[in-house]
């Protein structure tokens, strides 16, 4: 191994082609440095990833499975801000804040600008960033924001949000091995173990150390709007880090996308399964819609039904209380109530609808 008095003089010009990032026209003009050149660079790259990983924490990161089952982890915005310096990233050209309503209740800023990397000199243009004011950032923020905090607080994270993915993509940290990591972190108290999991590591509840059955046993919702069977999909995180609870999925799905929520439909075995009071103990309003609806007078069930269904729908609104009347039906296998034609299958559905009912005006009254 040559000393330091040994080692090869390098010239400025060998400097600026091991740290461009010359093509192979510009290293087989040096053929005599060419593989010297690539072999440095290379070195170089692994020293900075190397160095920017032991730089981050486990809070820094998120680890998931990917499709084959190997253990990687993803970079947050966080994590970027820390290791942006040690590869020479720049940020420039940055557009406007964009803000988008998406509906009433949600709203997202989006922001644009280009990046380069001084140690590869690579660049990236027109890259996308954003966020969301439904995001868990804000949603499970404690103690919750309100009005312009809300505002402030999406505008500052579209920001992080574009300088991250810039970040990310110039460094190569999107998808990090597991034994990288672990390597980097090698001789300090930081651990693999305390990185926060997502994808493949179960479900969201699961991750937080709850017991959580991945199939359903029992009866299961026809589809409300199809009719199709559903399956049971349990709780989870989608890629972006957003957590779902369990719900019932359309078999015909992609054709039909209707879902059923597990908590809807936990509550409509509830109901259905509460014996109705004896005739002589029923409510009034109750008692009078047995009578109409046990007589086969089509004119009266018809009556009966839509009326439960019009004041659901401006109890709950339309969506909701369609949905209810909806998953009503599909207990019973039909689409419309002129199709209940048993008499006792008519009771139990105008029953769960009268508790449903009953129980949204005892909550709106306290």
């Amino acid at each position: 191994m040559p000393t330091a008095a040994e080692e090869p003089e390098v010239s400025q010009q060998d400097n600026d082609l091991i740290l461009s990032s010359g093509t192979l026209i510009d290293l087989s003009n040096r053929l005599d440095k060419g593989v010297q050149v690539i072999k440095a660079r290379a070195e170089i790259l692994s020293v900075a990833r190397r160095a920017a990983v032991h730089m981050t924490s486990p809070e820094d990161w998120i680890k998931y499975k990917d499709k084959e089952g190997r253990e990687v982890a993803y970079l947050q915005d966080c994590g970027c801000d820390r290791v942006r310096d040690v590869f020479g990233i720049e940020v420039y050209d940055v557009g406007r804040l964009e803000k988008i309503q998406v509906n009433a209740d949600e709203f997202m800023y989006v922001i644009t600008a280009n990046g380069r990397c001084h140690l590869t000199n690579q660049k990236l243009e027109a890259v996308e960033g954003g966020r969301s004011s439904n995001d868990d950032f804000v949603t499970r923020h404690q103690p919750p924001l309100k009005g312009y905090e809300v505002e402030l607080a999406v505008r500052k994270a579209a920001r992080a949000n574009l300088d991250g993915q810039i970040c990310r993509t110039l460094a190569g940290l999107q998808s990090v091995p597991r034994d990288e990591i672990v390597s980097a972190w090698e001789g300090t108290s930081k651990k693999w173990d305390q990185v926060r999991a997502g994808r493949g590591y179960g479900s969201g509840a699961e991750r937080q150390g709850a017991s959580v059955k991945s199939e359903w046993e029992g009866q299961k919702p026809q589809c409300p709007k199809c009719s199709a069977p559903m399956v049971y999909k349990p709780s989870g995180t989608t890629k972006d880090g957003r957590q779902y609870e369990a719900f019932f999925s359309c078999t015909s799905y992609p054709k039909c996308k209707e879902t059923v929520k597990k908590s809807d439909w936990e509550e409509q075995i509830a109901l259905s399964k509460k014996a109705p009071p004896a005739e002589s103990d029923l409510p009034k309003p109750l008692a009078e819609i047995y009578q109409k609806i046990a007589t086969d007078n089509e004119q009266n069930i018809t009556e009966v039904f839509t009326g439960l269904v019009q004041d659901l729908c401006e109890s709950l609104g339309e969506e909701e209380g369609a949905k209810i009347y909806n998953l009503a039906l599909a207990k019973f296998g039909v689409k419309s109530f002129s199709q209940l034609k048993n008499r006792s299958f008519r009771q139990q559905c105008a029953f769960i609808l009268y508790q449903q009912l009953n129980k949204q005006s005892t909550e709106a009254a306290s």
